[in-house]
């Protein structure tokens, strides 16, 4: 195995499987170098260079984190992250070549904390960690969301067409019931969704009187209190995540209807989703493929209120495992 085969410590893989240390790939990485570990030291092909304390030169694509007992690294996606002491390395070569590093090391040396080095390939790459602090930054961003009046998400224009037909009574009956439901409707939606209190002061009301008592009410309009609040981003992932919550269906029409807001709810799942397809986040490949689904299982429900008028029964689903997952929250 070669007399620094002890030094390979094999850690967690980037975006492939967990590494194997054996065989000839050991007896590569058994031959460790020196680390130039300035971005200017990298190779025309983008490797790093580290000579081992044999003296044999190693290209790493990527150096991950500097230890005080080492180095994480990488020679290959397939073989994964592996961990190599320093005592693996040429330690008066990194003095001489490398001094950066070799402060590094000598600064680390007998600690107890590491420096995040993000030297090639992982330059850019995230954890998960990373990205669960990234996500709660975005979805606590507040946007302005207008607020429409009751007839914005419930159609009253058969009342006004059955009652230019002098049907009244029939008209009034059918509507009172109808016109009632969407008022409950709404007025919940205003408190529990936008934070505001219903007015009465605000309903449009025709009525129905025999003999000087009214027998039927309908509400035609219904005006918010304001027309627009502020509200953060997570609010709509929080509603849709939530079993119990009322008024989901409005709220895809709502979205619907308001493109601007639906955008800037769908792009924070685009944004995340393609980062994962792009391989920028550090993990085992099963793990990474459990992630993207359920990233990908919240972001199709969004993107299917603009081509389905029918709410999918997996959407509370979908959208709590996809705020758990990730560690947006409990409810």
């Amino acid at each position: 195995m070669g007399i620094f085969s002890k030094y390979l410590q094999p850690s967690w893989a980037l975006v492939r499987a967990r590494p194997s240390i054996h065989g000839r790939i050991a007896q590569i990485l058994c031959c460790f170098l020196c680390i130039g570990l300035l971005p200017t030291q990298l190779t025309a092909s983008g490797t790093i260079p580290l000579r081992g304390a044999n003296g044999v030169m190693v290209d790493f694509i990527g150096i991950r984190e500097a230890h005080p007992n080492g180095l994480f690294a990488m020679v290959t996606r397939e073989q994964g992250e592996i961990f190599v002491e320093w005592p693996a390395f040429d330690l008066r070569d990194m003095e001489t070549r490398h001094p950066s590093l070799y402060q590094q090391y000598s600064n680390l040396r007998g600690g107890t904390q590491s420096v995040t080095l993000n030297m090639g390939l992982y330059e850019g790459l995230r954890t998960k960690e990373d990205l669960e602090a990234e996500l709660k930054t975005k979805i606590a961003r507040e946007i302005t969301l207008n607020v429409p009046p009751m007839t914005g998400f419930f159609d009253m224009s058969g009342f006004n067409s059955g009652y230019s037909s002098r049907n009244w009574r029939s008209v009034f009956s059918s509507w009172d019931r109808r016109s009632s439901n969407y008022l409950r409707e709404y007025e919940r939606l205003l408190a529990d969704f936008f934070g505001l209190t219903p007015n009465s002061a605000n309903r449009s009301i025709w009525t129905y009187s025999i003999n000087g008592r009214t027998e039927y009410t309908v509400y035609t309009e219904v005006r918010p209190p304001q027309t627009s609040v502020r509200k953060p981003i997570s609010i709509f992932f929080y509603q849709f995540a939530d079993r119990n919550a009322r008024g989901n269906s409005m709220l895809v029409n709502y979205l619907r209807n308001n493109r601007e807001v639906h955008k800037a709810i769908t792009i924070i799942l685009d944004e995340h989703l393609e980062i994962l397809e792009n391989n920028m986040l550090m993990g085992e490949a099963h793990e990474i493929s459990v992630l993207k689904a359920t990233i990908s299982d919240a972001r199709r429900h969004l993107h299917g209120i603009l081509e389905s008028t029918t709410l999918s029964a997996d959407l509370h689903r979908d959208f709590d495992r996809y705020l758990r997952t990730w560690n947006l929250g409990d409810f």
